[in-house]
């Protein structure tokens, strides 16, 4: 399974992943951070285009260095004010968890599970795609880190509720509100408030 070093440089990622406008494939952009060792990109998974897009983008890496299946899936967060501003963060604004977004990822991650039987699989978001992917974590139990995530009254009703999702919570950050619990007190695996500032996705340590 990734670690929490791990995770956080593939949340972060997610957000360089883009479709390179001259060849018009996916690819890293320049101003990426190294991959963690061993690993990959597996595939893209758009859920901003079809017929009733969710507008939901995601990127599912492998680590090919470990000796069975390692799957993790880091949801990129808001960067288009459509749809990603609206409808999704002002339903949250409203205490309404954006349900397509989840429901997408549930798919994806179903789907890995099928085509890898067996594999360890986490995934985690930054902001509004830490509340989708503590959402997935709550119907289907995975593992998920979040950092300076939202969550609203309807996030985590699924079976496993919140007992795996680990938080990172910014100090000044005004969008996470899983509440501040430090290192010092019980269950410090679940969520923290790091020492860094503000709501950007925390630069990877």
């Amino acid at each position: 399974m990734a670690t929490i070093g791990e995770a956080e440089i593939l949340n972060e990622l997610s957000y360089h992943y883009k479709i390179d406008p001259v060849t018009g494939t996916y690819g890293m952009d320049q101003t990426a951070p190294p991959m963690p060792a061993g690993w990959v990109v597996l595939r893209p998974n758009n859920g901003t285009i079809g017929l009733v897009p969710s507008g939901e983008f995601s990127v599912t890496f492998i680590n090919t260095a470990a000796a069975r299946p390692e799957l993790y899936l880091a949801a990129r967060g808001t960067q288009n004010f459509v749809p990603d501003v609206l409808p999704a963060d002002l339903g949250i604004l409203f205490n309404s968890a954006p349900g397509p977004r989840i429901d997408y990822e549930v798919s994806v991650i179903e789907g890995l599970q099928k085509d890898f039987l067996g594999a360890s699989i986490a995934g985690g978001g930054h902001s509004l795609t830490g509340l989708v992917m503590a959402g997935v974590s709550s119907q289907l139990g995975i593992p998920v880190l979040v950092e300076n995530a939202p969550k609203t009254s309807d996030t985590i009703t699924g079976a496993f509720g919140d007992k795996n999702v680990f938080e990172i919570q910014t100090h000044n950050d005004l969008v996470g509100n899983w509440g501040e619990i430090t290192l010092s007190q019980p269950r410090p695996n679940r969520r923290h408030v790091s020492e860094r500032a503000g709501h950007q996705r925390p630069a990877a340590s």
